[in-house]
């Protein structure tokens, strides 16, 4: 059963995200300047694994994106409002995921990508019996750099394995590399 501090973290970070967005867009319209239609694709690395992404500009600074992309994402924190997923002994591996996103160009070095992310998962205890988990969310990710940009991620959202209770889940990935191509 969540507890109070688990709904009070996950109002917390719904809270951010949604603002964190609201302020882009609103930033975007304010900033808007004559449509430049550039678009940019994207390789997204971390630790053994690999993405790609695709944005176009739509107003101003903004743009609007998608990507795909997989590996094992073996940098990450997780917070867990449930027993089912924790920290302590059961492992979670994002195989696969696709997002959907804005993109606020701050400045030439300085961009905040956020948006909604689905992905698959394996999970298992002590190395014995991989399970299947599905996340949905939602994610923020603040990079700075010109062409090679470094950044960290933070997505809040439901996790499901289709055994137990879904679970909010709070994950934070400190170290994500990106090369835009324009």
């Amino acid at each position: 059963m969540p507890t109070l501090s688990h709904w009070t973290a996950l109002v917390s970070t719904v809270a951010l995200v949604s603002v964190l967005t609201g302020l882009m867009l609103l930033a975007g319209t304010v900033q808007a300047q004559e449509r430049t239609d550039q678009s940019t694709l994207a390789l997204d690395i971390s630790p053994v694994a690999v993405g790609i992404g695709y944005s176009r500009q739509e107003q101003g600074r903004l743009s609007l994106g998608g990507g795909v992309g997989i590996g094992v994402d073996l940098l990450n924190f997780r917070l867990v409002a449930g027993s089912h997923f924790d920290n302590s002994d059961k492992y979670l591996l994002e195989i696969i995921h696709g997002r959907m996103f804005v993109r606020y160009d701050h400045s030439s070095a300085v961009v905040v990508e956020a948006g909604l992310r689905a992905s698959y998962n394996w999970h298992w205890y002590n190395y014995e019996q991989v399970g299947h988990a599905a996340f949905g969310g939602a994610y923020v990710m603040p990079m700075v750099g010109r062409r090679l940009k470094i950044g960290i991620r933070l997505a809040a959202g439901v996790i499901d394995d289709g055994d137990s209770n879904p679970e909010f889940i709070l994950l934070l990935h400190p170290l994500v590399a990106r090369i835009d191509f324009h």
